[in-house]
């Protein structure tokens, strides 16, 4: 349930205006509880682990892609030397 009260830093209790009846935020006001004293309450309250993942995700997917791509370049140069050599021998 929430608090009747919100608390300025350093001030004492405030009343809520009718702006944060409706959730949003004002002044310096830690906002409603459960909001983690954000300033957008829509970001403190939404689910981080959803975004967290697919940032992982994708910072795996473009590593083991650069990886990939590296080994490829080395394994082409290499095979490119080798037939340099061989045809110079030759």
């Amino acid at each position: 349930m929430r608090s009747p009260l919100l608390r300025r830093h350093g001030a004492g209790p405030v009343a809520h205006s009718a702006a944060d009846q409706r959730g949003v935020e004002t002044g310096s006001f830690t906002g409603p509880p459960g909001a983690g004293g954000a300033r957008w309450p829509k970001l403190a309250r939404m689910d981080w682990l959803p975004l967290l993942s697919t940032l992982a995700g994708a910072a795996i997917g473009i590593g083991s892609t650069l990886i990939a791509d590296r080994n490829r370049w080395k394994r082409e140069d290499v095979k490119d030397g080798l037939r340099l050599r061989l045809d110079l021998y030759i």
